[in-house]
This record gives structure tokens, C-alpha cells and sequence, in this order.
């Protein structure tokens, strides 16, 4: 399904002169994060020039354009559709968020609830923001259950480039903030791309857990729930450690995949080996036992091309081959 949208040209409402079916001009980037769900799928082109889409289609099969979706979410000025977004199955409905870390000095992460049929811009929608210049608000949106988490990698929170992840909880007005995660590590880059990993309770006390990345320091935090207030990640739960420069916890993923009933996490570390890249898998249930270097913890599949990169993206996809097991 991902191939078949990156490969499909695609089209932009609006981009052809005053049609709504002139073809994605280059740099659009279609598909630079692709949603699937049972009935349809959203996909971010973020390089649409002078304001860029989110857009949902219905139609899975044979030739489809973004001129055929059924909602499209477009920018009212430039830089504020970014290439992160995530799609929220909240209680209250369902709502999408949309990352522009690049707008302005600080960025923003825009939250549409209940997205029509139709067009939406962005520009009028309620947002969360990083209050620092720089912080790069919306690098990552990530929902969990009535929470989205949004991460501003370039903050300096503690030190230069720590950077946070911030806990929002769906307000009358817009996003409400609840609670902030900051690290002691300058550069740290807390809160980059899919480093951001809630809903799973690791250590089955009962409450979700939250797993954070923090690549540039080539650490991944395991935070005990509930998250509320200031959290200092680098004080706090457990503390997985990959190569120094491996960019460990660029990418996270979770799912069953030795079958035993726990959910066992997947981390990515792009940059080991000298850019071959690794991804890393830990078994779970996970508590203080599996704190320190993940080579002494996990199991791994290292890439073998120089500037491979493994690891950089991460899904869990279910069990495809019916063995009882994720893949």
C-alpha cells in the first residue's frame, strides 16, 4: 500500500493554475508519512509549494490523485503543513495533528478535530507551541489514548538541543498542556521524527508508559506512567544506551514479536556502524532489570552497506505469514 503512493505521481488541489487536477509539482514530497487504515489512507505532501497538504483517500486501488481525496487539510501560508502528522482516534472523535516544526522561530503542531469531508486550512485550527525560539515544535506528533505528544527537539530545556516532548490532553479551546519531558543531556534531540513511543504499559504495573528517544545522545528512555508535570528523563525509569553517534531511539515500534503474549520493543539506531545502521529488540515486559547497554539486553539486525541507515523507519505490521507472531 506504501509503495503503491509514493509510486502513484499523485495530484494537488490547486496546483495547476486555477484547476484542481494539475500533477505534484516537483519537491511535493507525496508521501513523506503515509497513514493506513482499514478504509482509506492519509498522506502528507508537505512540499507543495506556498502551502502543502494532509490529505485522506478513499480509493485504494488502481490510479488515484490527491484531487480525488476526501479531505484535504491545506496551509493558509508557507511552512505550515510539515511532513509529521498523526491521525487521533480519541473518545471525543477523531482529530488529526499536524507538525510545521519549520514555521517561524518556533514551529507549531496544528490539532484539527473532526476532519470533513472537504477542505480545511490549517491556519484556523487551535495549535500547540514550543514557547522557545528554535525549538522546532511538531518535528514529531504522536497521539495516545485522549493525549498528543509533541516533540521540539531543539529546545534548551536543560542544555542546548536537549530538547522536550509535551504532554497535551484535548481542550474546549484547543490542546491543554499536562506535562513536559526534558533531558540533562545537551544535544540530546529528545522528542525527533518517531522517537516517541506511548501507550504500553512495559512494566505492568497497570498505567501506559511512555518511550522517548533521544538520538543525538544515543539513548532511549523507558518513563514509568502516569506522565504528569516536569519529567527529567535522564533521572527518570530506564535508561537503554546504544553506540556513541548511533543515533539509538531515532525510530521506536512495538509488537509481539516472539509470540509469548508481551509486547516486546523495536528501536532504531541509524547511524551504528558507521551509518550501516542496527535495529535493536527488546523483550518485554520491561522494568529496572533491563537498564544500561543494549548489547547486553537485546537482540539485533545489523545492516551491511555502508550508509544504509537501518533502522531509520520502523513498523510493526501485524502477523503477516500467520505464525503467531508480529512481523
Amino acid at each position: 500500500m506504501i509503495a503503491w503512493l509514493l509510486a502513484c505521481g499523485g495530484t494537488a488541489p490547486g496546483t495547476d493554475g486555477d484547476t484542481p487536477t494539475g500533477r505534484v509539482p516537483e519537491g511535493a514530497l507525496l508521501g513523506s508519512q503515509v497513514r493506513a487504515e482499514a478504509d482509506g489512507v492519509w498522506v502528507s505532501a508537505p512540499g507543495v509549494e506556498g502551502d502543502g497538504v494532509v490529505a485522506r483517500l478513499d480509493r485504494l486501488s488502481g490510479d488515484a490523485t490527491l484531487a480525488d481525496a476526501s479531505v484535504v487539510m491545506r496551509a493558509s501560508e508557507p511552512g505550515q503543513v510539515g511532513g509529521p502528522f498523526a491521525v487521533c482516534d480519541w473518545d471525543s472523535g477523531q482529530a488529526v495533528a499536524v507538525g510545521a516544526p519549520e514555521l517561524g522561530d518556533r514551529g507549531r503542531a496544528w490539532l484539527v478535530a473532526d476532519p470533513g469531508p472537504g477542505e480545511t486550512a490549517i491556519g484556523a485550527q487551535p495549535y500547540a507551541e514550543n514557547r522557545q525560539d528554535g525549538a522546532h515544535t511538531g518535528s514529531s506528533v504522536t497521539c495516545a489514548p485522549d493525549l498528543l505528544l509533541v516533540g521540539a527537539p531543539d529546545t534548551a530545556a536543560a542544555a542546548a538541543g536537549s530538547g522536550t516532548v509535551d504532554v497535551y490532553v484535548p481542550g474546549e479551546s484547543g490542546p491543554d498542556k499536562i506535562a513536559n519531558v526534558d533531558t540533562a543531556f545537551g544535544g540530546a534531540h529528545l522528542g525527533l521524527r518517531t522517537g516517541v513511543l506511548p501507550g504500553v504499559d512495559w512494566d505492568g504495573d497497570g498505567t501506559e508508559d511512555l518511550v522517548v528517544g533521544a538520538p543525538g545522545s544515543a539513548r532511549a528512555h523507558v518513563l514509568p506512567g502516569p506522565i504528569q508535570g516536569s519529567v527529567l528523563a535522564s533521572a527518570a525509569g530506564y535508561v537503554l544506551q546504544g553506540e556513541d553517534g548511533g543515533e539509538l531511539g531515532y525510530a521506536l515500534a512495538t509488537g509481539d514479536l516472539d509470540g509469548d503474549g508481551a509486547l516486546d520493543l523495536v528501536l532504531g539506531e541509524p547511524g551504528a556502524g558507521n551509518g550501516k545502521g542496527r535495529l535493536w529488540v527488546v523483550r518485554g515486559p520491561i522494568d529496572a532489570d533491563h537498564e544500561g547497554l543494549l548489547r547486553n539486553l537485546a537482540v539485533s539486525v545489523g545492516g551491511v552497506t555502508q550508509g544504509a541507515k537501518l533502522g531509520f523507519s520502523l513498523a510493526v505490521v501485524g502477523d503477516v505469514d500467520v505464525d503467531g507472531r508480529d512481523d
